[in-house]
């Protein structure tokens, strides 16, 4: 089941944040996670009652970005990352771009699956590492 995160997730998705970037320099604080649950940002996949992925996106006036997506190890190849990108795809009018680093052929490869398309190579983009920009529209 996919819902809209609140405040008395903050917990778990920290736990999540911690668990899939925690030696990353751009992990989520606290204070981020609870700034993006009072917007509205994050998604959150529920099984079982647990929290077992979330997706973070950012609304800009003509395009969406999806900034983070979060998967707990114990769910993984379960199909749940698919299903949260999904979702925003769905759900929006507007075009949807992300981030990814190069490196993260995993991830590359279920954004290609999902039709997401390579636009632009960003040299350095993460601390010592190149990122892609990819679009869906």
């Amino acid at each position: 089941m996919i819902l809209k995160a609140q405040k008395y997730h903050l917990e778990a998705l920290y736990q999540i944040e911690q668990e899939c970037f925690g030696d990353d320099i751009y992990m989520l604080s606290k204070n981020n996670i609870a700034y993006h649950i009072k917007k509205g940002n994050i998604l959150i996949y529920l099984s079982n009652q647990k929290i077992a992925g979330y997706i973070l996106t950012i609304n800009y006036k003509h395009s969406i970005r999806i900034y983070s997506l979060a998967i707990r190890q114990e769910f993984l190849k379960m199909g749940i990352a698919t299903k949260l990108c999904q979702k925003v795809i769905q759900t929006s009018a507007k075009k949807v771009y992300l981030e990814v680093r190069k490196s993260n052929q995993i991830a590359i490869k279920l954004y290609e699956k999902l039709g997401f398309k390579i636009i632009k190579e960003l040299p350095l983009y993460y601390q010592n590492e190149d990122g892609l920009k990819m679009l869906y529209s």
